[in-house]
């Protein structure tokens, strides 16, 4: 267990809290394997049965997830298809859509994606730091992405869509929030990505530290 924990973050809860409940089969605690998908297997049987595994994955990395998903029909999983340091075009939406609905899939179970990483960070937005204008971006990609999907008659049956995960430890969260439209942008979702930092200094007046 030691060896498995230093490639691999173990994260309560699941780095994401659903507002939809949680099925009574699924555990509360997984693995977030990130882009170290040598792991999977790994991290699956660490959490057995209803657990959860987090990954990260690019457009051409579903064939190998669809393959783990075949193999493991009671895991759960949640794909972050968002990559380090890249803006998500909305052209990728339409892209996503098509290789999420050609995984075969538990019919029981939801995949579930995250697709933008702390897009209030200038790093994980092509260096903008301009809250209006990125979160314009965010908006756009989502739109297009949850169009697609219930286009395609995926959202809410095969494919669940989590928040953007927005950094809520950085100066500007308050100020991003506001800009996708507060609680009116994050209704539409299945479940609110939120990164939980350990802060040095206790929650103190953090946004969200004590919900």
């Amino acid at each position: 267990m030691r060896k498995l924990m230093r490639p691999m973050a173990l994260f309560f809860g699941l780095a994401a809290f659903f507002l939809a409940p949680i099925p009574a089969q699924a555990q509360k605690i997984g693995i977030n394997v990130a882009a170290k998908h040598d792991d999977l297997e790994r991290a699956a049987a660490v959490v057995g049965k209803g657990g959860w595994l987090t990954v990260m994955a690019c457009l051409g990395d579903i064939g190998k997830i669809h393959d783990f998903l075949a193999a493991h029909p009671d895991v759960n999983i949640v794909i972050r298809t968002h990559w380090p340091e890249t803006v998500p075009d909305p052209d990728w939406a339409l892209s996503w859509t098509a290789v999420l609905g050609k995984i075969d899939s538990n019919p029981n179970r939801k995949i579930y994606i995250m697709p933008w990483n702390e897009p209030n960070m200038a790093r994980e937005a092509g260096g903008n730091s301009n809250v209006q204008q990125v979160a314009a971006e965010v908006k756009n990609y989502i739109g297009a992405l949850v169009s697609d999907l219930d286009a395609a008659g995926l959202l809410r049956s095969k494919v669940g869509v989590l928040s953007p995960m927005v950094n809520q430890s950085a100066p500007n969260f308050q100020q991003f929030i506001q800009a996708l439209g507060g609680a009116a942008f994050f209704r539409q979702f299945d479940g609110i990505a939120m990164n939980l930092y350990d802060f040095e200094h206790g929650c103190g007046s953090r946004p969200l530290c004590n919900s």
